[in-house]
């Protein structure tokens, strides 16, 4: 008898496990008890051929309305980063965990976009370790290797205090200094970008693009992917025609961290 009580209990266990995975896996402790383990990366950037054309798109915040973008990306075979705020992931008009690993899943990279979004410029030796280091260790609870930082304000990547802070934590990260990237002598922890706004037109975003070549790489960042009338909304058409442009002028597409990262054993 006490052997069939014991079996029923695990049984009965092993059903409640099933059941929270199914229901609400990324939101219970299994997933960071179950969590991948962390890849190895290296600060280590590639070698772009003379006449490749490599353009990196970011979505900054985590906005639930970026997942529209996925499948305009993966129609054209193009990858991109999601910089998320971790502490954002309750608020019903951003991504949430699920959403996070379904992004990861699709081929997306994650990177860390700070803990709560605070100007780290203004903000005191404790708070800056809680935005980079606790927001990192949350990510890489949930197997994500978080190696990329995404400034929340641009004074921020200016800063080089600031930036003597995150390379404590991280390998890269992305400022907003307008301007191409080089990456034969680029400052890494405040790579250079283009925002693509509401009003950006398709004769800016070409301009954006001119002189991507080689090591000259063009970083490209949105925010939200709706018809929105913020300056930081895009419409899925017009998403959709600028992707258009990327494929059909024969520019290669990549993460962050497939540009600068590489994992070793």
């Amino acid at each position: 008898m006490k052997n069939k009580g014991l079996v029923s209990l695990i049984f009965a266990l092993i059903i409640f496990a099933s059941t929270m995975l199914i229901i609400d896996y990324d939101n219970t402790p299994l997933a960071t008890i179950f969590a991948p383990s962390i890849p190895n990366q290296i600060y280590q950037p590639i070698n772009p051929k003379t006449n490749e054309k490599i353009v990196c798109i970011v979505f900054d915040d985590g906005w639930k309305s970026s997942l529209s973008a996925i499948p305009i990306l993966q129609s054209f075979g193009f990858t991109a980063t999601y910089a998320i705020v971790t502490s954002y992931t309750s608020y019903p008009d951003y991504v949430n965990w699920k959403d996070i690993r379904n992004i990861a899943n699709a081929g997306m990279d994650i990177a860390s976009h700070s803990r709560s979004h605070i100007d780290l410029s203004n903000s005191s030796w404790d708070e800056m370790h809680e935005e980079l280091a606790i927001s990192q260790q949350i990510l890489r609870s949930r197997g994500y290797p978080a190696n990329v930082f995404v400034y929340p304000y641009g004074p921020s990547g200016n800063n080089e205090t600031v930036q003597s802070q995150v390379a404590k934590y991280y390998l890269v990260a992305r400022g907003t200094v307008e301007g191409k990237c080089d990456l034969s002598h680029c400052n890494r922890f405040n790579l250079e970008a283009y925002d693509v706004y509401h009003d950006v037109s398709m004769e800016d975003f070409t301009e954006f693009l001119e002189g991507t070549n080689g090591n000259n790489i063009t970083i490209l960042y949105y925010h939200k992917i709706d018809n929105g009338i913020e300056d930081t909304s895009v419409s899925k058409e017009t998403f959709q025609v600028q992707m258009q442009h990327l494929f059909e002028n024969g520019y290669t597409i990549k993460n962050l961290s497939q540009i600068f990262l590489n994992t070793v054993r």
